[in-house]
């Protein structure tokens, strides 16, 4: 069952397997949140080459279908997909906040070339209270990137518990979880006639 509130509808915006943009299928830890709680993934119909804007189209219908309001669960490429959406969409105040983990950094010269609809990254301030999440350890121009992207898009930096041991996704989908949580307990305080209590099990 989902850990989202009854008053929030999550929606999931998945990674891909980013090396050597090859593999035909979405893979990350929401591919393991979807299969453990049940949310619905916002679908990307060729993972050879996902276009932003086709995906774009996909995330607006979902938003638009929501009768609640929609908290953005995204990974990978679909922290970019958030960023571009919210930059063009004229119904990104339906969305109340969103959890960005390590977003791919669309501007390096592998993904420039395979990418080509994702130039240039959005930098727009997101219209929505939003957390950047980075699996520990990270350092370097990998984190300065990181920390760029979340000064373009308003977003908090956060460190989230990679975990340990021969299964670290599951790890993290653990620490996912307790971050969720708590970002939906400050917004179903905030949503009126609204509780923070929600099925955890």
């Amino acid at each position: 069952m989902s850990v989202a509130a009854p008053a929030v509808q999550l929606l999931l915006l998945p990674a891909h397997k980013a090396a050597g943009m090859d593999a035909a299928a979405p893979a990350g830890v929401l591919s393991l949140w979807q299969t453990a709680y049940g949310d619905p993934c916002v679908p990307q119909h060729d993972w050879q080459r996902p276009r932003s804007g086709d995906w774009q189209i996909q995330l607006e219908q979902a938003v638009l279908h929501s009768q609640l309001p929609v908290v953005l669960l995204a990974e990978g490429l679909g922290c970019q997909l958030v960023a571009r959406w919210a930059q063009h969409s004229r119904h990104a105040r339906r969305v109340v906040a969103a959890l960005l983990l390590a977003p791919l950094d669309v501007e390096t010269a592998q993904y420039q070339h395979q990418l080509p609809s994702w130039q240039p990254m959005a930098r727009m301030p997101l219209p929505f209270a939003s957390q950047l999440l980075l699996p520990w350890p990270m350092a370097g121009e990998p984190l300065q990137r990181m920390q760029q992207m979340a000064a373009h898009w308003g977003s908090s930096l956060r460190w989230i518990d990679e975990g340990q041991g021969p299964q670290p996704q599951e790890a993290l989908l653990r620490s996912l979880r307790l971050v969720l949580q708590e970002v939906l307990a400050s917004v179903t305080a905030a949503l009126p006639g609204q509780g923070t209590h929600w099925p955890t099990d």
